[in-house]
């Protein structure tokens, strides 16, 4: 009986990784074939300006879908314009929003988020 009480624990302790991996593992936009984009690029939306891109980073429901290029207009007057174009999903799937991520960082209440526009 003890033998089976130590591999419940074991078998519980595993079964609750396997949780905990598979809900970080969801937090990501996806990429859209033929694009390159830096493991960096991909981390952009998760701390994005908007709260709505955020979420739907968190919650797998984004897709970067053009890499890095330039134009848009920038958070920041002078800044440099060059971003990623990520789409924003329902739960449904029905694209919501698109949204321009730029390569630097403004304060928002003060809390450092990557430029995001739309």
């Amino acid at each position: 009986m003890l033998e089976l009480k130590r591999y419940a624990g074991a078998f519980a302790l595993a079964l609750i990784a396997c949780f905990v991996v598979t809900a970080e593992a969801k937090a990501a936009c996806t990429v859209k074939s033929g694009q390159t984009v830096s493991n960096k690029e991909k981390a952009w939306p998760g701390n994005a300006v908007h709260e709505a891109l955020r979420n739907a980073y968190a919650d797998g429901r984004c897709e970067i879908t053009k890499g890095m290029h330039p134009g848009g207009t920038p958070c920041v007057r002078g800044k440099s314009d060059n971003h990623i174009t990520v789409a924003q999903y329902t739960a449904n799937g029905y694209l919501s929003h698109t949204f321009h991520v730029f390569g630097y960082k403004v304060m928002v209440d003060g809390v450092e988020r990557q430029c995001s526009t739309r």
